[in-house]
């Protein structure tokens, strides 16, 4: 194979390498973290996230100093793929971006942060909350229910008290997130928070759906790509990936195979004890603020809850060839 040398071969050939799931070709993807183009240096650091490449966090942080925000936000992102508990030495960089001008940036570093689960980093992220938009507090509850402090627990009952007091019937703006994701993503993060602390992690545990599933079908779940999205989530508790896999975009399936729907699917229930009981719809727009590429029609957050939990997955939906399809995916809460 010929040496990429465009921007779009370079960028084409990232995304290969870190399809291949591959640690291995870390190294290759590691060579583009000098590349002149911005672009492709963002990719690079994005990709070695992807792929889990601990050994490159070192490279990877020098870039947080980095002053163009866009190459600023994918370092936090691709850090936020890989570090836990070991990488506390990162905070001193970290915490600053929590007030970055741009809010992709502080996002990221939020979460980030999140991962690291450092105790030392709860007052801060609740000094920042007050004042931050719904992303950012999306994120920062994310961030406490990651580092599990109870001292979090009040700013948390609080916020939830506050987003009930909302008229949830209100025309909502474009870009907004709707108040019932908001409220099902602090309940989960209070549940993470007061759930009983295991001294060791379990195996991953495949579970099967029972006959107690319920789907609810909702009026959300009744436009298209409600439905597509409600389809996709009872492939996934049914254990049927290679169905679930058939529905996704053309480029998706390329990066993604069913193996790589089992696994990120029991990965998100790792933490669990029971199979899931219910899915429902709990939003579905085609709010443009929501839609990032061309072809995108709409998106839909489906929540997939057991006895004690509620997890959930994402999906962007798209038209390909006439034919709606799943274009992108996010695990877990927003």
């Amino acid at each position: 194979m010929e040496k990429p040398v465009t921007q779009s071969e370079k960028l084409i050939h990232l995304i290969k390498l870190a399809g291949t799931r591959d640690a291995t070709r870390a190294p290759e993807v590691a060579s583009y973290l000098q590349d002149k183009d911005p672009e492709v240096v963002g990719s690079a650091i994005f990709k070695l996230g992807e792929l889990g490449a601990r050994h490159y966090i070192p490279d990877i942080a020098r870039f947080l100093s980095e002053a163009r925000p866009e190459i600023l936000t994918l370092a936090c992102a691709g850090l936020k793929l890989m570090v836990d508990g070991r990488d506390a030495a990162l905070l001193e960089a970290l915490r600053p971006l929590m007030h970055h001008p741009d809010v992709r940036v502080r996002g990221n570093a939020v979460e980030a942060i999140g991962k690291i689960g450092s105790e030392s980093s709860v007052d801060e992220l609740m000094g920042v909350f007050p004042g931050s938009n719904p992303f950012i507090k999306v994120a920062i509850v994310g961030a406490l229910a990651d580092i599990r402090s109870k001292t979090a627990l009040p700013l948390l009952e609080g916020y939830r008290k506050e987003l009930e007091a909302m008229d949830l019937a209100a025309p909502r703006r474009p870009g907004t997130i709707p108040p019932a994701v908001m409220i099902d993503n602090v309940d989960r993060a209070i549940k993470a928070i007061t759930a009983k602390r295991r001294e060791a992690k379990p195996r991953v545990k495949k579970f099967r759906s029972g006959p107690s599933l319920t789907i609810e079908r909702n009026a959300k779940a009744a436009v298209d790509y409600g439905a597509l999205a409600l389809s996709f989530a009872e492939h996934l508790v049914k254990r049927k990936f290679a169905a679930a896999h058939a529905m996704l975009a053309s480029a998706l399936r390329e990066e993604c195979s069913p193996a790589d729907l089992e696994k990120r699917y029991d990965r998100m229930l790792e933490y669990v004890s029971d199979a899931p009981e219910r899915l429902e719809v709990m939003e579905a727009s085609d709010d443009p603020a929501f839609l990032k590429e061309k072809g995108d029609v709409g998106w839909a957050y489906v929540a997939i809850g057991g006895p004690d939990y509620s997890e959930a997955v994402t999906v962007t939906v798209s038209r390909e060839s006439g034919t709606l399809s799943i274009a992108s995916l996010e695990w877990g809460r927003p």
